[in-house]
């Protein structure tokens, strides 16, 4: 016999099972502080956008091609935003051809910031085929279309342009830093040199109240064969 009302007295323990419990029913209201544990989140469940607004570090992209599979250019959109602060880049790209350069724009809205307001120069050590080594100033641009992150690349399959590049200023044009690149690069020259530098630089005409959100990767005279890189977000 079915009873539409029953006191809670005369439920004894462990008597709701699953069976008794509509679908999609249960409330947070009702979860006990501090109650869902880990072993009871499942594997690859919190995403980035779960992360969204917490403290700390979030991976927000990640790409690899190993297989040799060339494309003209790297582009991605809505990758940056107000959430976090900066942005680590790190990762590595290899070219079909040799002695282009590894290049750098910002996107907004799906399309390039293409304007003649880059600015960056890079320094730092080259090793040549003899064991010589030198200081070297190089890929100094200023007022160019583009960041050229390298010059002269080799297009040697098991040599890459690795690199780690911290971004930051494309939401804070307004509260004190426009958008701003700074990255550590090691590069495998076409002339059989090997340089390990530091560069740095910045677009200079950000207006006001223009975010980029996105960039693309690309060489100057080749294709990009071999891939791999990861985009973190970072709060102060």
């Amino acid at each position: 016999m079915s009873k539409t009302t029953i006191p809670t007295g005369g439920i004894t323990a462990d008597a709701i099972n699953g069976t008794l419990i509509a679908d999609d029913a249960i409330n947070s209201e009702h979860y006990t502080d501090g109650s869902i544990d880990t072993a009871h989140i499942g594997d690859s469940q919190v995403t980035a956008a779960k992360t969204s607004g917490v403290g700390g570090t979030a991976k927000l992209l990640q790409v690899k091609v190993s297989d040799g599979t060339a494309t003209s250019y790297l582009t991605h959109d809505n990758v940056f935003s107000a959430t976090y602060d900066f942005y680590k880049l790190i990762g590595f790209t290899n070219a079909s051809a040799v002695d282009g350069n590894l290049r750098f724009r910002w996107r907004s809205g799906g399309s390039d910031i293409s304007g003649s307001y880059y600015r960056g120069v890079g320094q730092g050590v080259n090793l040549d085929s003899s064991g010589s080594e030198t200081a070297t100033l190089n890929v100094a641009r200023y007022n160019d279309s583009v960041f050229d992150l390298t010059d002269t690349t080799n297009n040697n399959n098991n040599f890459g342009d690795l690199f780690e590049i911290t971004l930051a200023g494309m939401f804070d044009r307004d509260e004190g830093l426009i958008a701003t690149l700074k990255a550590s690069i090691n590069q495998f020259r076409s002339n059989s040199n090997y340089r390990q530098y530091q560069y740095g630089g910045y677009y200079a005409n950000q207006g006001a109240n223009e975010n980029y959100d996105g960039f693309k990767l690309w060489y100057s005279n080749a294709n990009v064969q071999y891939y791999s890189y990861a985009v973190y977000g970072f709060n102060k």
